[in-house]
């Protein structure tokens, strides 16, 4: 679940200059999630310790990602942009958001990346069809990243935080009961 915010998207976003960006008081209280699972199944998706949080106001959608490992000093994040607009040329360490505009995911649904180096791109996603990239994502308005390495596995992390605009996602006016 996402908590509502009013600290609005610069803040949100400058939360990651701070050493533990989620204990600041606007994410304190969002509900963190850790256990993962495989699409359709009840399998947990193998993977070093990941933390998400979310927050929302009326603009956007917050996505926080607290990625835990011994792999932090060894991240391969990717440094280029696929030549098809979404994806990378190399690398593999990335965050995936995946939301669905319809009650029915498989009709679609919006894919948004991003990494360590603050590389980001999103993509619509249809299961009769290629993904559709989204140039204007591949710029840095909408997100903050900051790898941390520390002297243990609990320090070595990277962080990043999405906003996500919520009429890419076909919501637009204000919040209300069917939104909230």
């Amino acid at each position: 679940a996402a908590m509502r915010t009013k600290s609005g998207k610069a803040a949100v976003l400058a939360t990651i200059n701070q050493e533990n960006p989620f204990t600041n008081e606007i994410w304190a209280t969002a509900p963190v999630m850790e256990k993962f699972f495989q699409s359709g199944s009840t399998s947990n998706i193998p993977a070093a310790p990941t933390r998400v949080r979310m927050l929302w106001d009326d603009k956007y959608l917050y996505v926080g990602y607290e990625n835990y490992g011994a792999y932090a000093t060894g991240i391969q994040a990717a440094t280029e942009y696929a030549d098809a607009g979404y994806g990378w040329k190399d690398g593999t360490d990335d965050v995936k958001t995946f939301i669905s505009p319809d009650p029915d995911p498989g009709n679609g649904m919006y894919c948004y990346f991003g990494n360590p180096n603050n590389l980001h791109c999103s993509c619509f996603k249809s299961y009769s069809g290629s993904p559709i990239p989204d140039f204007s994502s591949q710029n840095t308005e909408n997100t903050a990243a900051r790898i941390f390495i520390g002297n243990s596995v609990n320090h070595n992390r990277w962080i990043f935080i999405q906003a996500i605009p919520f009429h890419h996602i076909g919501i637009t006016g204000p919040a209300n009961s069917k939104t909230e």
